[in-house]
């Protein structure tokens, strides 16, 4: 802990007015959803669109603002304006070409993850139609815990294999957008045992900010923390 307080002293009222910012943002988005999907009468697809495009637009340069802050941090030089660089033209596309990689290997991990579990539910799909025997029955009750084991397994395995895109984030500061991606997942196939411990530390963090404190008290300590072990593993 004092570590951390060493990396943020004389910022945590700037890593406090980040985090309310953060949150005015998303609550500010929620609620314009909300309002748009009362008044606005067009089809619920297009007004999807619309929003993820709007989201990918605006919230990906303040994404990247934000987790450059606390890499920042660490050399003493974080401040409010780094969040407002990101949108420059320049840094903006590079944020918004991160973002829309981030997407497409998230997708990528939820399909693969899901695979044995969408063939399992067909498979029950299947059986549940031609239950006329006790065997049949059975047939389909084994399926079914298959079916179980292996939305189970899936989730465990993205969350495996989640990891390997986070540190690109803090990468593309110093590489090509995919070039971070690269060398992220290279990086993370060595170090994914240490990440998962890493966010293990915080539970009980995590349980008393729901309970206790508000989640931005503590939030700085997660993100330095994160910061710190992404600078020492990948040399940035």
């Amino acid at each position: 802990m004092s570590k951390h307080n060493g990396y943020m002293k004389g910022k945590w009222g700037r890593a406090f007015s980040l985090q309310l910012i953060k949150l005015t943002i998303n609550v500010s988005a929620a609620v314009i959803t909300l309002l748009t999907v009362n008044r606005l009468s067009c089809p619920l697809p297009l007004l999807l669109a619309a929003l993820i495009f709007g989201d990918l637009l605006f919230r990906s340069p303040f994404i990247v603002g934000y987790n450059r802050f606390y890499m920042q941090s660490l050399r003493g030089k974080g401040s409010l304006r780094t969040v407002l660089l990101e949108y420059r033209p320049a840094n903006w596309f590079r944020a918004v070409r991160w973002r829309l990689m981030d997407w497409y290997f998230y997708l990528r991990q939820m399909a693969v993850c899901s695979i044995p579990a969408s063939l399992m539910l067909l498979i029950c799909r299947y059986q549940h139609s031609r239950m006329d025997t006790s065997l049949q029955q059975v047939s389909f009750l084994l399926s079914a815990i298959l079916f179980g084991l292996a939305l189970i397994g899936g989730l465990i395995g993205y969350q495996l294999l989640k990891p390997r895109r986070r540190p690109a984030v803090y990468l593309i500061a110093v590489l090509p957008v995919r070039q971070a991606f690269i060398r992220s997942r290279k990086g993370m196939k060595r170090h994914t045992r240490e990440w998962l411990a890493l966010s293990a530390r915080f539970t009980g963090w995590r349980i008393l900010c729901i309970l206790v404190i508000p989640y931005f008290f503590a939030a700085p300590l997660f993100q330095s923390d994160r910061a710190e072990w992404v600078a020492q593993r990948f040399q940035i």
